[in-house]
């Protein structure tokens, strides 16, 4: 079993992802990508919660302002 993650992926992997989740309406799924980023110890960027930001005010407005208010609350930090 391995110790380690290895190497997080750079920004662009996880942008790409929430975009990819965003056009097959899996929305929810988008939203935890910001649990995966922390996962690697990282805060999630402005790009990768701009996407996701994005992703769910296209689809529905009401769970972009819940993210938007928890990011702005600083519940997504890796330093917890």
């Amino acid at each position: 079993m391995p110790t380690s993650i290895g190497e997080p992926p750079e920004e662009d992997i996880f942008v790409t992802i929430v975009r990819g989740l965003g056009r097959t309406r899996m929305n929810r799924k988008a939203v935890k990508v910001l649990d995966l980023v922390s996962h690697f110890n990282k805060d999630p960027s402005l790009e990768i919660c701009k996407s996701i930001l994005d992703v769910l005010v296209k689809e529905n407005i009401d769970l972009a302002r819940d993210i938007y208010r928890k990011k702005n609350d600083g519940l997504w930090s890796s330093q917890r």
